[in-house]
């Protein structure tokens, strides 16, 4: 049995990592609440949750996941017991895909308009994510 968490998603509305994220939620029919970032407020309540500004950001329960494709919340999820297994993907999007060259851009340019904050708690990246399985 799977316990069933408490969702928030920041995402872009055509990142590829966001696109992603919300396959993996959307395929264990998940309940999440969505924030997109074409809104100043929920741009800035990511920042806060997050202390940085890359996105896709998701916290789940009282853990925050900062900058992730939709396969590592997939392990995130599965490692955690929030889902039983991994199944594979029958809608055609790639879950580990990034953004567009396009995105990349934007946000390499948003991330030197914003700066980055170093304060980071409880806030997992995908760079720290390497270690599930």
């Amino acid at each position: 049995m799977s316990l069933k968490p408490k969702i928030t998603a920041y995402l872009k509305e055509q990142c590829g990592w966001s696109k992603g994220v919300r396959s993996v939620l959307d395929k264990y029919s998940l309940i999440y609440e969505e924030k997109t970032l074409n809104s100043a407020d929920n741009y800035q309540e990511m920042i806060q949750l997050s202390n940085q500004t890359d996105q896709p950001t998701l916290q789940i329960n009282d853990v925050v996941l900062a900058d992730v494709n939709g396969s590592e919340v997939e392990k995130f999820l599965f490692t955690n017991k929030y889902i039983n297994e991994i199944i594979p993907q029958t809608d055609g999007i790639d879950i580990g895909i990034s953004c567009t060259e396009e995105e990349e851009q934007a946000k390499t340019q948003d991330n030197e308009k914003h700066g980055e904050i170093t304060n980071i708690k409880k806030v997992m990246t995908s760079t720290t994510m390497g270690g599930f399985v």
